[in-house]
């Protein structure tokens, strides 16, 4: 019977008892002792990972609709620092092109697209936040989605270890092994019964789990990056909303990067802020951050003095008109 009971005992719940403990008599106490987290932690480590990629498919799906396909462009201007000076100038020319029209084209839109899924994502193309709105949606939906996985591990672990981390710290630093603690135990209690020549003999058994071994490392580690994880994404958050949302903050950056260009020290504050507010507005502000994060310093030098360019020649276009 020993690979029955192996068997048996494996997909069934096993229950932990410390060894100097008796066994209880009630069946019912045995059962609520019952763990069975170990079968199925597979499947819950792939649950998880495909919830860490839900808020990127998300990003992906959506971006296209805000009018900016953010990635492009800045992988575009993340390969112009290896082109040479012409060919990096028609790049950045390139880029700056597409940020007009699509900014323009959220202005003509607007009108048409009251009633449609993403109703909410296009109403701010009128305003030129269409993609920072999304992008800190997306953020918001990170910070959900951690915390969540938090709640889900603490469930999936059981309520006795809600602080599963700081009590395994706890019971280390105290010298209390797993044989006291119960967390991820090695050894456990299972009951089976077997009919033989008509009668039924119910038995229990011990049970070692040798794969609790590597679980307790595994989750223990989860759960400290977890929490890790939460609060650099809650703190990334409320940095983006900061910055996003504060008008000081958008003229520092954009006027930082146009007086650190040659030539260019002599914007007056009013162009700035007609330029930031009415030309690049919030995504256009955005999409500068990128390209500033991703592509490095120089790029996104020459991708605002392009801008500037293009605003400077649009002004005097209209002026002309008139």
């Amino acid at each position: 019977m020993e690979q029955y009971t192996e068997n048996y005992c494996w997909v069934q719940n096993t229950y932990f008892l410390p060894l100097n403990d008796y066994i209880p008599h009630n069946y019912a106490e045995r059962e609520n002792r019952q763990i069975g987290y170990y079968q199925w932690v597979p499947f819950v480590l792939a649950l998880e990972a495909l919830l860490f990629y839900v808020p990127t498919i998300v990003w992906r799906l959506l971006s296209w609709q805000s009018g900016i396909h953010v990635q492009s462009l800045v992988q575009m201007a993340c390969d112009s620092r290896l082109l040479d000076l012409e060919s990096r100038n028609r790049a950045l020319q390139t880029i700056a092109t597409n940020v007009e029209e699509a900014l323009h084209v959220k202005h003509q839109v607007m009108s048409g697209n009251r009633l449609k899924l993403l109703n909410l994502i296009i109403c701010t193309r009128s305003s030129g936040a269409a993609v920072t709105f999304l992008y800190i949606s997306v953020k918001i939906l990170y910070t959900v989605n951690i915390v969540g996985q938090i709640f889900l591990l603490n469930t999936f672990l059981g309520n006795r270890s809600r602080w599963y981390g700081l009590q395994v710290l706890n019971d280390l630093m105290n010298g209390r092994e797993w044989e006291e603690s119960g967390h991820f135990p090695r050894v456990t209690l299972c009951d089976f019964e077997v009919k033989v020549l008509g009668n039924v003999h119910r038995h229990t058994v011990q049970c070692v789990l040798m794969i609790n071994m590597f679980n307790e490392k595994i989750f223990l580690f989860l759960w400290f990056w977890y929490f890790l994880l939460a609060g650099a994404t809650v703190c990334s958050l409320f940095y983006w909303i900061y910055i996003s949302v504060v008008p000081s903050r958008q003229l520092n950056f954009v006027g930082k990067y146009l007086t650190g260009i040659e030539g260019y020290k002599m914007v007056d504050s009013q162009s700035l802020r007609r330029f930031v507010f009415h030309f690049l507005r919030q995504d256009g502000v955005f999409l500068l951050r990128m390209v500033a994060t991703h592509a490095g310093e120089l790029p996104c030098y020459e991708l605002a003095k392009t801008l500037w360019n293009n605003y400077c020649d649009n002004k005097e276009g209209k002026m002309h008109d008139v």
